[in-house]
């Protein structure tokens, strides 16, 4: 399948149910970050950001947009298939996951 089109990509993002599941998968991120071992590279660099999660301080159109940039789920994504855009949460939380450094900052 297709990566979905510029403008179903900012459909999706802006979708406050879809911002909500990539907050979901933000926070577990974040807590999974808050509780791991401090040799861990850019660990503080991390953890503030995480900090900042958990205090509902992040910027989820940011959030979703990155999801977006997620090869697989860019070729799930379908904005005729709301509420869920046939995207699976867990391939949410492998993305936040995957993005949680470049959302934080780490740049090494």
């Amino acid at each position: 399948m297709a990566a979905a089109s510029f403008d179903s990509v900012v459909i999706i993002a802006t979708n406050s149910g879809f911002q909500n599941r990539c907050n979901y998968a933000l926070m577990v991120a974040a807590i999974n970050v808050v509780a791991e071992l401090n040799t861990t590279a850019s660990h503080q660099q991390r953890v503030n950001y995480a900090k900042i999660v958990l205090a509902g301080g992040a910027n989820l159109l940011q959030v979703a947009l990155a999801v977006l940039t997620n090869t697989t789920i860019a070729a799930e994504a379908v904005s005729a298939t709301t509420p869920d855009f046939a995207i699976p949460d867990g391939d949410i939380q492998f993305a936040v996951n995957s993005l949680f450094n470049a959302l934080a900052g780490v740049t090494t």
